[in-house]
């Protein structure tokens, strides 16, 4: 599903990428509501603007712009839970995230 941002006319090639790749869209709206419930966190506002850095980093590339994803959106749900996941780019990756209703 295509992100609100999609119609935006100066995508970046991740952004491209992820508006034109279901599976990313679906999380980015993983995303979107992990970080809703975190963003009153002091210092999660500064450290998303950085991970959107890293993961603008990935070009075209399908499986870094998943990894990106899949690691911040762990890291979020772990503060949200009261934990975290650790520093670094993508040092442990989590289990991969799978829409109930997508396609493996």
């Amino acid at each position: 599903m295509a992100q609100s941002w999609c119609s935006n006319g100066s995508l970046n090639a991740t952004e491209q990428t992820i508006c034109s790749t279901p599976d990313l869209g679906w999380r980015d709206q993983e995303l979107e509501q992990a970080y809703a419930a975190v963003r009153h966190i002091q210092g999660v506002q500064s450290a998303q603007q950085a991970w959107l850095a890293e993961r603008n980093g990935c070009g075209w590339d399908v499986a870094c712009i998943r990894a990106a994803y899949d690691y911040r959106i762990a890291v979020l749900r772990g503060m949200a839970g009261g934990g975290g996941a650790g520093g670094g780019k993508y040092p442990q990756q989590p289990a991969p995230l799978q829409p109930a209703n997508y396609p493996a």
